[in-house]
């Protein structure tokens, strides 16, 4: 006999329970693993590509704006959303059972899935092709397709692990990140300080609707986190209450974003 939930199952029923549905028994992330891992998750070619969008129609003051209510309205998602994860440590998929039934939460969990698919494909593509071009570069290297397979095992290696192979990547990698984004601000403050300005010039921007489309876009950039948020949550250590997770997502998100 097995013990689930309390309740004592018959062999062949407890052979069908699926242990990743079951609420979290260790909570591994404490208030700075937390903060690393999306802190990490924000550097994104999404987000690159968005802030390149806004220049030459809004100002910086506008830009600066619509990315702080964009990420402000995150944070406050993100927070109501995983609270049942961080409360009772369930997935998020567990926790659509309440709007869509048991039977009717695999649609939802088909949407969520198809396009993680997609956009890991992509975003595994870019990351090899840069990773390429630093082998190119350093050792004359140059073969693209061996080093996104390697490198897309590589990521899944990590995924199998879950989020202990999580919290062991973006704990190391957030210190990485922010290294490399600090000597990025350095290069284009020194060499393209002149250029960035002259693109400036001039531009008068506006309150109306592009303003409301770049806050937005923001928002759906950032909307992978917040149908995934009780999966995060889930493995918050207990202790931490709502008001300091809602920090924590604010600390991670809104520098980092306004940074690139």
């Amino acid at each position: 006999m097995s013990i689930v939930d309390n309740k004592v199952l018959d062999p062949k029923l407890a052979a069908d329970v699926n242990e990743d549905l079951q609420p979290t028994k260790t909570r591994i992330m404490g208030s700075i693993s937390y903060t690393a891992s999306f802190l990490g998750g924000c550097v994104s070619i999404g987000t690159f590509s968005m802030g390149s969008a806004l220049i030459g129609v809004l100002t910086i003051t506008q830009a600066i704006l619509a990315m702080a209510i964009g990420c402000l309205v995150i944070a406050i998602a993100l927070v109501l959303i995983g609270n049942a994860g961080h409360k009772y440590g369930m997935p998020y998929v567990v926790q659509l059972r309440s709007s869509f039934g048991t039977a009717g939460v695999k649609i939802p969990g088909v949407l969520r899935g198809l396009p993680a698919i997609v956009w890991f494909g992509f975003q595994s593509w870019v990351g090899a092709g840069a990773i390429n071009s630093c082998f190119k570069i350093l050792w004359g290297i140059d073969n693209l397709p061996v080093v996104f397979g390697l490198f897309t095992l590589l990521q899944v290696a990590l995924a199998i692990k879950g989020f202990h192979g999580i919290k062991w990547l973006e704990n190391f990698s957030c210190v990485f990140i922010v290294v490399i984004l600090a000597y990025m601000l350095y290069v284009v403050k020194t060499k393209f300080a002149v250029d960035i300005s002259a693109s400036f010039a001039g531009v008068k921007g506006t309150w109306g609707m592009p303003f409301w489309a770049a806050t937005t876009s923001f928002l759906g950039i950032y909307s992978t986190m917040i149908i995934n948020a009780s999966d995060y949550s889930r493995n918050l250590k207990e202790n931490i209450k709502p008001v300091k997770t809602g920090s924590i997502y604010t600390i991670a998100i809104l520098p980092v974003t306004l940074f690139m």
